[in-house]
């Protein structure tokens, strides 16, 4: 599992699509694979903390991170289904359409079993206030 993070890490794309694949087929939990990849955006984020990463670089690593959720994506909504722990609105406010960080928020929340209402990039507070009178979500993030 181990090998995941480290391809995420080398920004080895094809390699972490296809650990992740190996590691589903042998029964690996969607979980598990999304704690791998924690880790190697971690040492990206390290990188490029440390000089030896540009922006392209880290860009490019949640590029890689999106794939794999795609993949992820829907197993981990099967898993939030059954017992939820509530509900999460997240978005990125107007004016911002950086979601790196967001996505992974949502990953993690889904992860931990919360139902997750994502209103994407770009959006306005009117429908973040709208989406919590509709929804009732306790959280807004």
């Amino acid at each position: 599992m181990e090998e995941i993070a480290k391809a995420l890490r080398d920004l080895d794309e094809q390699r972490v699509l296809e650990l992740v694949e190996q590691a589903l087929t042998s029964g690996v939990a969607p979980m598990e694979i999304v704690d791998q990849c924690d880790k190697g955006m971690t040492e990206v984020g390290e990188r490029f903390s440390a000089g030896e990463y540009f922006i392209s670089q880290l860009i490019y690593s949640g590029e890689i991170l999106k794939g794999v959720m795609k993949r992820l994506d829907p197993l981990l909504e099967k898993l939030e289904k059954g017992n939820s722990a509530g509900k999460v609105i997240i978005g990125t406010v107007k004016g911002d359409i950086h979601d790196i960080g967001k996505n992974i928020v949502v990953t993690l929340l889904r992860g931990a079993g919360f139902e997750v209402i994502d209103l994407g990039v770009d959006v306005p507070s009117e429908r973040f206030v709208r989406c919590v009178k509709e929804t009732g979500a306790k959280v807004l993030g």
